[in-house]
C-alpha cells in the first residue's frame, strides 16, 4: 500500500495565507535585527529606552498595516465587499 502523502509536496501546496504571514514576520524580524544593528553604532545618540520604544513602535506600526493588508485582502476575496455595495 502506498502513503497518498508521499512524496512530501513542496512549499508551494502551503495555504497562501500561511507563506504571507512567514514571510512578512522574518522581514519585520530581519528589519529589527538591522535597526538594532545601526543602532548599536550610536548614530542616534539615544538612550537604551528610547531605542526600545522606537523599536516596539514601528514594530507594532508594521504588524498593524500587515494584518489590516491581509484583511482586506481576504474581504475582497471571500465577497464580503461586493455584499456591502449592493
Amino acid at each position: 500500500m502506498t502513503d497518498p502523502d508521499f512524496p512530501p509536496k513542496s512549499d508551494a501546496s502551503k495555504p497562501l495565507a500561511t507563506r504571507f504571514v512567514l514571510w512578512t514576520t522574518g522581514l519585520l524580524l530581519a528589519g529589527v535585527f538591522a535597526f538594532l544593528f545601526v543602532a548599536q553604532l550610536s548614530v542616534f545618540g539615544k538612550s537604551a529606552h528610547a531605542v526600545f520604544a522606537i523599536i516596539l513602535g514601528v514594530g507594532f506600526t508594521i504588524a498593524l498595516a500587515v494584518g489590516l493588508m491581509a484583511l482586506v485582502f481576504y474581504s475582497n476575496r471571500s465577497g464580503h465587499d461586493d455584499e456591502v455595495g449592493d
